[in-house]
């Protein structure tokens, strides 16, 4: 009784730690708090998977610590809670790892830290680990939204950076948009790819994922410059040389002690999560829809597609020409589509909005909770220059609002203070004063303002706007 107990409790941890992680908290400014004397990011932690994808003589990305006997030997256990620990080559156990680690084990607010990260980030972890699996990366990855974010979906930098995989504005590529519907940065799914290819790209460039993981922090760009100059390609090295930045050099032994840390919490005293992993699928939207009738009308609670649509600025999903797919748990995928079959167009509330002396699409918007182009868009015709006093708007609600009032010191609430535009952004495909102002954490008021340009006008591929 007592050794079939013990089985399948092993059993249940190797299991579980597919879905476990861990992250260290920040401050709304982005300093690290479970190193808070150092600013450098966040930390990481050992996925407990499969057998590590790089030992096979295949794979694409096979360390070049590794010699070739190794690549055909038998794989050891999955890195779990018991067992032999098991670590990509290159992230070895050095003083400055154990310098780390004995922080992270000697501080009970530190571990509540990772702990609470490995919590906010169970609903990611079989997708991410997927990924990570499927791209061939070392499985401790896993660890770097700990780091980066701690496995917060909402985490935003100081200097500009936001979601689980800290991107910025300009980082995005071709991965990613930002617009008035929403900042894919926050996105699970599309961002956790983004970051896996970002990745992939910085550890061709730079031959190594010590230095790869560099590039993430302080940009490949500079890795590669100090490379060059210095003809030293070990991150160890050129990390005692100081020749990379402070915070870069503490990034990567930070993210080695949190992986190590991370991925044994069983053998270090603490009881991990048996639950399933979530799961997530996509689908294809032909429609707009607001969250929360879409979740009344199949059933299921509304922070499940919440939580999996959090790039979302509103409620509300964009409109089919935008190419939305909703992510939604796999257990509920089946009565979301039901909902979504049956809706015939119904997902959606509409308010009558009668155009009064001084009223603007903007203020309008502002007013439903809705970006301009959902008003112009369910508005044929309507020019925002040429807005007649009676004409009546149909508007989209999200959200229930009283009567319009129009604001005289509209202008004066949402330029509270001198702010630097000093900074430069350049338009792309897709992108809007609305969604760019939100995105540096102002308002398209100020953003048109500090550009010379009106509230509602058109913005151009390729113009340069300043920026905070």
């Amino acid at each position: 009784m007592g050794m079939g107990r013990h089985i399948l409790r092993r059993k249940a941890i190797a299991f579980a730690a597919a879905a476990l992680f861990i992250v260290p908290p920040r401050t709304a400014a982005g300093e690290s708090l479970i190193f808070p004397e150092e600013s450098a990011g966040v930390l990481i932690e050992a996925p407990e998977n499969l057998p590590p994808p790089w030992f096979h003589p295949d794979r694409r990305h096979t360390s070049r610590s590794v010699p070739p006997a190794a690549a055909d030997a038998p794989v050891g256990p999955r890195q779990f809670h018991g067992g032999p620990e098991v670590f990509s080559p290159e992230f070895v156990h050095n003083d400055r790892v154990e310098y780390f680690l004995k922080r992270l084990s000697r501080s009970a607010t530190e571990r509540g830290w990772i702990l609470d990260a490995l919590e906010r980030g169970r609903p990611y972890a079989h997708f991410i680990r997927g990924r990570i699996e499927e791209h061939g990366l070392p499985p401790e990855i896993f660890y770097l939204p700990v780091v980066e974010s701690l496995y917060k979906i909402n985490a935003h930098s100081r200097t500009g950076a936001l979601g689980l995989w800290q991107f910025m504005p300009g980082s995005i590529g071709n991965w990613m948009r930002i617009d008035e519907w929403a900042d894919e940065r926050k996105d699970f799914w599309k961002s956790t790819i983004a970051a896996m290819e970002k990745l992939e790209q910085n550890r061709r460039s730079t031959g190594s994922w010590l230095l790869a993981l560099a590039a993430y922090n302080c940009g490949l760009g500079r890795v590669r410059r100090v490379v060059r100059q210095s003809g030293i390609d070990d991150f160890w090295e050129l990390s005692r040389r100081g020749l990379l930045p402070r915070e870069t050099r503490d990034y990567v032994p930070k993210f080695i002690a949190v992986a190590r840390f991370a991925s044994g919490l069983g053998r270090r005293g603490m009881d991990p999560d048996w639950e399933t992993p979530a799961r997530w699928e996509r689908l294809r939207l032909s429609q707009s829809v607001d969250l929360r009738l879409l979740a009344e009308a199949a059933g299921i609670p509304y922070e499940d597609l919440r939580l999996g649509n959090a790039e979302l600025r509103y409620g509300i999903t964009p409109p089919p020409d935008r190419a939305y797919h909703l992510k939604v748990p796999s257990e509920h995928a089946r009565r979301v589509s039901e909902a979504l079959a049956r809706a015939d167009g119904k997902l959606l509330r509409f308010a009558i909005h009668t155009i009064a002396a001084g009223h603007t699409l903007s203020e309008i918007g502002a007013h439903y909770g809705i970006p301009v182009s959902m008003i112009t868009r369910y508005n044929p015709g309507l020019r925002a220059e040429y807005l007649r006093i009676g004409a009546k708007l149909v508007v989209p609600m999200y959200r229930d609002v009283g009567p319009f009032v129009k604001k005289a010191a509209a202008s004066a609430e949402e330029d509270p203070g001198p702010v630097s535009f000093e900074n430069e952004y350049v338009v792309r495909g897709g992108d809007s004063l609305w969604g760019i102002a939100r995105s540096f954490g102002t308002t398209h008021v100020r953003l048109a303002r500090a550009n010379g340009l009106d509230e509602n006008g058109i913005i151009r591929i390729g113009m340069t706007l300043k920026v905070p």
